[in-house]
């Protein structure tokens, strides 16, 4: 779609297997790093408090990343230091949290309801915590 000031909109759909929410639209603009969804800034289902913190994950194959990379005892530098694991903060990527990280990831992944787990396109979208 194209906007009032020429620049060019993707539409976004917002579709909750849970609790059957649905949105439909162009957004202006996206929100990425924030603990809400990055179109529709509805709150993310995969959030919790973790080491004084907010940890939080869009969706499943996101929370998987953050565990492989937190249980990971070497963690080996790449040469692409624009990736989203060397932009992970400090306390996140601390040896001292590790433990306390990885419960609470077990945690949000035990919250998520079974059809979320199961549906075709697992991980695909951010989970959503409902209307706000």
């Amino acid at each position: 779609m194209k906007a009032d000031d020429g620049s060019v909109r993707s539409r976004r759909r917002l579709r909750c297997p849970s609790c059957g929410l649905f949105r439909d639209g162009y957004p202006a603009s996206t929100l990425i790093g924030a603990s809400v969804d990055p179109y529709f800034r509805l709150p993310l289902w995969l959030r919790a408090d973790s080491c004084g913190q907010v940890l939080w994950a869009y969706n499943m194959r996101h929370l998987d990343l953050l565990e492989a990379y937190v249980a990971a005892r070497l963690r080996e530098r790449g040469s692409d230091t624009n990736s989203m694991l060397t932009k992970l903060p400090a306390w996140l990527k601390s040896a001292k949290h590790r433990q306390e990280v990885l419960r609470v990831i077990g945690r949000l992944r035990a919250s998520v309801p079974a059809v979320a787990q199961h549906e075709d396109g697992v991980g695909s979208g951010p989970l959503h915590r409902g209307p706000s």
